[in-house]
């Protein structure tokens, strides 16, 4: 999925960030936790990623986190993954 210029104008807002920090941030978010290139594309593609995992300022923080923590026995395989992913999308 890729974000449409709507899309894009709300997360910016919503973070008063620009889209490309905001997709940085999750970015290396995925990067610590090992997640797979084959969800990583696709992940950073979904609005309920960026509400989910960061903070009201746009960073990595405590409850992102605490998400990742919790569901890092099934990153770098993509198969328990997508598990994480159905409770990631509303």
């Amino acid at each position: 999925m890729v974000f449409d210029k709507d899309d894009i104008k709300i997360l910016e807002m919503y973070y008063s960030l620009p889209f490309e920090k905001l997709r940085a941030a999750l970015d290396a978010a995925f990067d610590e936790y090992g997640v797979t290139e084959e969800h990583r594309e696709v992940w950073l593609g979904f609005k309920d990623f960026y509400g989910g995992l960061l903070d009201k300022n746009g960073q990595f923080g405590k409850k992102g986190r605490e998400i990742m923590e919790k569901w890092k026995g099934c990153f770098g395989d993509p198969l328990k993954e997508t598990s994480f992913s159905m409770s990631m999308i509303d």
